[in-house]
């Protein structure tokens, strides 16, 4: 049987994504990457995931530095993915305000009446 040396190329990789993009339950997303993945790695990866929403925050370099304790190496590979990369993180942090902002719409208990108002309002608002 033939080795295969690079994974990318063998369409593997690509069922991977595929793979996530299918499974819906974030539950059974977890499942899937505990098994996939060593402790260490899911660590790792969130970690860079952690990096990634302070730098979104505005915090500097020597703040984040103190703050998780990871190597500068790691820090300064995510700041350089955030400027420079394919905008992966970016769709993340941008799934992560989009879901956010949906938890927030939840918690407010909009009965009809008060939708109604709402409405009413803003229609009286733009006369």
């Amino acid at each position: 049987m033939k080795k295969i040396k690079r994974f990318k190329k063998s369409g593997s990789e690509k069922e991977l994504w595929q793979i996530l993009a299918e499974i819906k339950d974030p539950k059974e997303i977890q499942k899937f990457m505990n098994d996939l993945l060593s402790p260490s790695e899911v660590s790792m990866i969130t970690q860079r995931w952690v990096i990634s929403k302070l730098f979104n925050k505005g915090w500097t370099y020597d703040k984040i530095v103190l703050k998780i304790g990871a190597g500068k190496g790691t820090i300064n590979r995510i700041y350089n993915i955030l400027h420079r990369g394919k905008g992966g993180f970016t769709i993340g942090l941008n799934v992560l305000r989009e879901l956010k902002e949906i938890e927030e719409v939840k918690k407010k208990e909009y009965t009809k009446s008060n939708l109604e108002r709402y409405i009413d309002r803003r229609i009286k608002k733009g006369k």
